[in-house]
């Protein structure tokens, strides 16, 4: 074999490797993106609560996000960094 085949064979696969590498982290890395809190707002006598104001805040950061229960007492928050949230 030739020195340029060897060196052009060394190099596709040290690229396969890297690919090969990389794509098992890729997953991982991504699914890092957001998340959601979704709940429902009842009394303790058991009636639900339509129309209550949620707030999350972001502890490290200080963000808050505020939503309204739906008619059901239902609430959802997306998008979400990452974090701990109170």
């Amino acid at each position: 074999m030739t020195r340029t085949k060897r060196a052009l064979r060394l190099i596709g696969s040290a690229l396969f490797l890297t690919l090969l590498l990389f794509g098992s982290y890729a997953e991982p890395l991504m699914a890092q993106g957001s998340g959601t809190i979704s709940g429902t707002v009842v009394a303790s006598d058991g009636p639900i609560l339509p129309g209550v104001t949620i707030e999350v805040r972001n502890v490290a950061t200080g963000t808050r996000r505020l939503v309204v229960t739906n008619r059901s007492g239902a609430f959802t928050i997306t998008g979400l960094p990452p974090g701990t949230y109170a």
